[in-house]
């Protein structure tokens, strides 16, 4: 299973082959990746590596990827296929304040996400809160799916936003 955000890379080795005596090419024979779109490779398709991009899979999807070889020589061909999944990220689910606003450093917040799903268990639980234009963590990862904390005021004075991240076993993440 490979998570949609990152590269995947394919192999084939071709044994007791003159590479100057064969063709080869992949294909995707799930039809679900189109690997003549130069977007969804890193490298050719032409080459013994299949390097597919970042982002280039459809999330919770099966593919199936086919190298085929053939003799220059007699014509014979051959085919060798793998199949993988792609992850996706939790989903369905919520996460709340309580309370939703409150006095820097006074009021305590319990940060809470309910109803995620995902195949991929256990999932994992980190709350952030904005600093600015960037998300400061306030808990480590943890299996429990809430957080108490304080918060101190944001140095221009602007009102904090909490966030939470839900991470399933193979890192796909959800806000």
């Amino acid at each position: 299973k490979f998570n949609v955000h990152e590269q995947v890379l394919v192999k084939a080795t071709l044994l007791n082959v003159n590479q100057s005596d064969v063709t080869y090419s992949w294909s995707c024979t799930s039809g679900n990746l189109d690997l003549s779109n130069r977007n969804n490779l890193n490298r050719d398709a032409s080459a013994l590596e299949l390097v597919i991009a970042n982002d280039a899979l459809v999330k919770n999807s099966l593919f199936e990827i086919t190298f085929t070889v053939q003799s220059k020589i007699t014509g014979l061909v051959g085919t060798s296929s793998i199949e993988f999944r792609s992850n996706g990220p939790p989903s369905l689910g919520t996460c709340s304040s309580s309370p939703e606003s409150g006095t820097a450093l006074t009021t305590s917040f319990t940060l809470s996400c309910q109803d995620w799903s995902d195949e991929d268990i256990p999932l994992s639980f980190t709350f952030h809160t904005n600093k600015g234009h960037y998300l400061s963590q306030l808990s480590k990862t943890q299996s429990l799916s809430f957080f108490e904390t304080a918060l101190s005021a944001n140095a221009d004075g602007s009102a904090s936003t909490l966030t939470g991240q839900v991470t399933d076993s193979f890192g796909a993440s959800s806000y």
